[in-house]
C-alpha cells in the first residue's frame, strides 16, 4: 500500500503520482484494439510534459 502522506511530506504538494506499469498496460491495450488500422496514438504535451512519464509512454 502506497503511505500518500508520507509521499506529501517527503515531495511537498501538490504532487503527481504514476503507476508505470498501469501506463504500460493501456498503451498496449490501446495499440492492440486499434491494431491493423491507419491510426496512431498520440498524447497532447500541453496536458503534461513530465519527461520521466513521456520516457514511459515513448
Amino acid at each position: 500500500m502506497i503511505d500518500f502522506q508520507k509521499l506529501a511530506n517527503e515531495f511537498g504538494t501538490p504532487l503527481y503520482v504514476y503507476d508505470a506499469q498501469k501506463i504500460r498496460k493501456r498503451i498496449a491495450k490501446a495499440k492492440k484494439v486499434f491494431e491493423g488500422l491507419d491510426a496512431e496514438i498520440v498524447f497532447a504535451l500541453k496536458d503534461n510534459n513530465n519527461p520521466s512519464l513521456l520516457k514511459i509512454m515513448a
